[in-house]
């Protein structure tokens, strides 16, 4: 019997999102292998949701790392982490005596996989690979080549069968012609359906005026995610946009992101303008709320190498976004028609793509072609 392991240390985001996915996919198999699903122990407290309900599923058995380990390994500098939690996933690996191992962040192990091999067959989803980075300054060419080196190495490794990357096919073609193998594999980046919170109104909450047309940037925010180049294209807007549109920022920022947030609203010349900054995490029913509620999604994003699932919300919202125009979000809104691409992530261009959004019309039927492509059963049965 093929019994196998699926790990993830981590547990915000995607990482608890991806588990909950799977762990409802196999509940509704029925599939007569076992899969032990190697957790923190932090996940059982903050998701005990989605540990109860499997419970009485002999395919479904839980085993929790102990958060002072988690800690330990997570304040590693990479290289000593990778090779101390594949030593983690190897001693899994021979207590439950399996041959194949999911890793739901196989970022992390893609140094230590250089060198070890064991017994067990790998299978992991990749976030970020070098194909799409930049190379424009010397520090960007050596961070491109180093990951290069670093893939075509690991790609060698006989017992990676294979690697997921998210909605990517070209990136997938590109890795596979350039090393000579075909374990890169485009994996749909899931978009759940949520219903949506009852009884909240964005308006009401938040404070803001009725005629205003809400541009929503959610998520967790950090200086990757432009919010800084949002707040600074305020100043570059005209009276009449001023008017018009409201932003709302809505999602988890760290202190100093936060504290740099905080300066940028303060030095604002245009105090006229309706902006929120929210620095909370909320539920999948308020964000469904959020997305229906506003007029467009604002994601100039500064990782061209990423996916993103707050384009799959957006799209099952039927919600226009304004991104970058380079980079795997940039290729897939304009393949599908799903709002407004920029040159560049920057102030005056995020100022200037704000002015063409009453202009565009959302195309509908993409969106559900963007969906229908992405839905949770696909992403789940891909990796299982």
């Amino acid at each position: 019997m093929n019994n196998r392991i699926i790990y993830d240390s981590a547990i915000t985001g995607h990482h608890s999102e991806y588990i909950s996915h799977l762990v409802d996919y196999l509940l509704k198999s029925e599939s007569k292998e076992i899969f032990y699903f190697i957790v923190s122990e932090e996940f059982k407290i903050q998701f005990f949701n989605i540990v109860d309900k499997t419970k009485g599923n002999p395919s479904i058995v839980w085993e929790f790392i102990p958060k002072k380990q988690c800690d330990f390994f997570q304040g590693l500098p990479l290289y000593k982490r990778s090779f101390k939690e594949l030593a983690i996933v190897d001693s899994y690996a021979k207590k439950f005596n399996v041959q194949k191992v999911l890793l739901l962040y196989f970022n992390i192990f893609q140094l230590a996989l250089i060198f070890k091999r064991y017994s067990f067959e790998i299978s992991g989803i990749l976030f970020l690979q070098f194909y799409r980075m930049q190379k424009n300054t010397f520090s960007e060419k050596l961070k491109y080549y180093r990951k290069y080196l670093i893939t075509k190495l690991y790609s060698r490794n006989s017992k990676i069968k294979t690697v997921f990357v998210l909605n990517d096919d070209k990136t997938t073609a590109f890795l596979n012609k350039k090393f000579n193998t075909n374990k890169f594999k485009m994996l749909p980046d899931p978009i759940p359906q949520y219903d949506q919170e009852a009884g909240f109104n964005l308006y009401e909450y938040y404070k803001i005026p009725q005629h205003k047309k809400v541009l929503l940037h959610p998520g967790a925010i950090d200086h990757r995610k432009g919010t800084f180049e949002i707040i600074e294209a305020i100043d570059l807007l005209q009276e009449n946009e001023t008017v018009e549109y409201a932003i709302l920022i809505v999602g988890r920022a760290k202190p100093d992101v936060e504290k740099l947030i905080l300066e940028k609203l303060a030095a604002l010349k245009n105090t006229n303008f309706t902006i929120v900054f929210d620095n909370s995490f909320v539920s999948n029913e308020r964000l469904k709320s959020l997305f229906m509620q506003s007029f467009a999604i604002l994601m100039p994003y500064k990782n061209p190498e990423a996916s993103s699932g707050i384009l799959g919300h957006a799209a099952s919202s039927n919600k226009k976004v304004i991104v970058p125009k380079s980079g795997l979000i940039g290729d897939i809104v304009t393949k599908y028609n799903l709002g407004i691409v920029m040159d560049t992530p920057r102030a005056y261009e995020i100022g200037n793509a704000i002015k063409k959004l009453a202009e565009f019309d959302n195309n509908q039927k993409m969106n559900n072609v963007f969906v229908a492509e992405r839905t949770v059963s696909m992403f789940s049965s891909r990796l299982i």
